[in-house]
């Protein structure tokens, strides 16, 4: 009678409480994770997925893969894919309950024996410092050992191995890597013939009067094996007019600076130039190797004066006070960037392109994003021309035009608004620094023929790899006699580090009309050449 009563109270029991019959088979699987929710059924998941799903030795798909009428009860998993072990487990399903399982695969791996020799007949004065690279999809780095030796665990299947030692050619094997083995792969380097290549120039054309990295070309290129060099600049007429002893190359990557000076300091006149990169083999080989040369034009060109200015108020200069200055013929600026305004992000193309001497051109595309499908778009335009460029007073002047063109909720936020300006900017150059003014009228479209008087002012400071400024700008309303104007105030700073032509600007401020206080921040990425 007691063990009829033990028995019918053990089936309540498991009948009551079945997920302790679960948890049991499932602690059984580490590092993996079996997740009880609500519904009904199984869903399997893999890393990697597409693996093969057995269930009770019948195939039923690959992972993910999900089943929704599955019968209750107990049921063999087999999970197979080709490269990686098979993983079998039970599991046990409940109709009061889904269960989802999450399985990390383990790849079938072997090891490899590398050792990595010279050539026989190698120079021995000759630095051999190698590194082993492998892997089945991105290649991985190994350090060796003090006799150059390393063991590397595989995934099984034919891999290559590769050893790279600065002054000795590249070179590659490749071995079979079966399962709980271990191979062995010798790898035999000889040293390098002596090459230069791959060598590039930040810009073609510059001015050596601007300062840091805008001012100077930075000359990149890969050499093969241990040497040393000249590099050396001759004029039109084949005079050499600057060399530098370059130091002696000890890696594949170098770069050599030339700041369009000649060999006693002075700044070369404008012109073009032939420029010539020469390297030596070091005595580290025991045959002869004549030395490599390659050579590639410059031009020194004092007009151009290149650097990342704002399209926030259409015509290119400060975040509210356009600028006089202009890109030279053939340069051209592009970026992208985001302003946080009233909890939106608006987003912002814009290009300037120099086609003539002092004349350059802007557009920009903007889009709104609002909730409730209320999003618009713009696009504007501008055109200046530069009258005094500063160089000879320093006192530079530029007229413009702009046109901006906006459906509903489309306007640019810093923007003046839709419509059609004419601006005047004027700066005073002193130093690096530029002090601007601009009277601007604007006729906003199709509110009126009157236009709005804008004034702005700003300071910007032009350094070697940065140019930073404050601006603002005031909009008097005359046509819908506003009583106060609406003002609007920021700082910007636009970092480009040598020798990239690529750029980083960010910029905060605040807007102010009436009762009406706002503020703003934004950054952006761009181009400059």
């Amino acid at each position: 009678m007691n063990r009829t009563r033990v028995t019918i109270a053990f089936l309540i029991l498991i009948c009551l409480f079945p997920r302790l019959s679960a948890a049991k088979e499932i602690s059984n699987i580490i590092g993996d994770t079996f997740e009880e929710i609500s519904g009904k059924g199984l869903e399997i998941r893999t890393n990697p997925s597409a693996v093969k799903v057995f269930i009770d030795g019948a195939e039923r798909g690959v992972t993910p893969i999900s089943f929704d009428s599955i019968a209750a009860g107990e049921h063999q998993i087999k999970l197979s894919k080709d490269g990686y072990k098979d993983r079998i487990f039970n599991v046990v399903l409940f109709n009061t309950s889904r269960l989802v399982v999450s399985i990390e695969m383990k790849e079938e791996q072997g090891s490899v024996k590398v050792s990595v020799t010279k050539a026989p007949g190698s120079p021995e004065q000759l630095p051999f410092k190698p590194e082993i690279f492998s892997g089945a999809s991105s290649p991985q780095s190994s350090a060796l050992s003090s006799d150059n030796t390393v063991l590397l665990n595989l995934p099984t299947g034919y891999r290559t191995i590769s050893a790279r030692s600065f002054g000795w050619e590249d070179t590659s094997v490749t071995v079979l890597i079966e399962e709980d083995k271990t191979a062995s792969a010798n790898i035999i380097m000889r040293p390098a013939e002596l090459k230069l290549k791959n060598i590039s120039a930040s810009r073609r054309r510059f001015n050596p009067k601007m300062s840091g990295g805008m001012g100077v070309i930075v000359y990149s290129f890969e050499v093969s094996a241990p040497c040393d060099g000249n590099f050396s600049v001759y004029d039109k007429d084949g005079n050499l007019v600057y060399q530098e002893k370059l130091k002696e190359f000890t890696a594949w990557e170098q770069s050599v600076t030339w700041n369009g000076k000649d060999s006693s300091g002075n700044i070369l006149p404008e012109g073009i130039y032939t420029v010539s990169i020469e390297v030596s083999a070091l005595q580290t080989s025991s045959r002869k190797e004549e030395p490599v040369k390659i050579s590639l034009g410059a031009e020194i060109n004092c007009s151009i004066n290149v650097f990342p200015l704002s399209t926030e108020s259409v015509v290119s200069g400060l975040a509210f006070a356009p600028l006089p200055q202009t890109l030279p013929k053939g340069s051209y600026q592009f970026d992208a960037g985001v302003i946080y305004n009233n909890l939106h992000l608006p987003f912002k193309i814009s290009m300037r392109v120099s086609p003539a001497n002092k004349l350059e051109l802007t557009s920009a595309f903007n889009i709104n994003p609002l909730s409730e499908n209320k999003t618009g778009w713009g696009v504007s335009g501008s055109v200046k021309f530069n009258i005094l460029d500063g160089s000879a007073i320093p006192f530079a002047m530029s007229a413009a035009a702009s046109y901006s063109w906006a459906g509903k909720n489309g306007e640019m936020p810093l923007s003046p608004g839709r419509g059609a300006g004419l601006y005047l900017p004027l700066s005073l150059e002193l130093a690096n620094f530029s002090f601007a003014v601009c009277p601007a009228a604007f006729w906003l479209g199709p509110e009126g023929i009157k236009p709005e008087f804008l004034l702005s002012a700003g300071v910007m400071y032009k350094g070697g790899w940065f140019n930073a400024g404050l601006s603002a700008r005031s909009e008097f309303d005359f046509a819908n006699n506003a009583k106060e104007p609406r003002i609007l105030a920021g700082a910007q700073a636009y970092f480009f580090p040598p020798p990239s032509i690529f750029y980083f600007s960010f910029q905060g401020g605040m807007r102010k009309h009436g009762e009406y206080l706002g503020f703003y921040g934004g950054l952006g990425l761009g181009i400059v050449f």
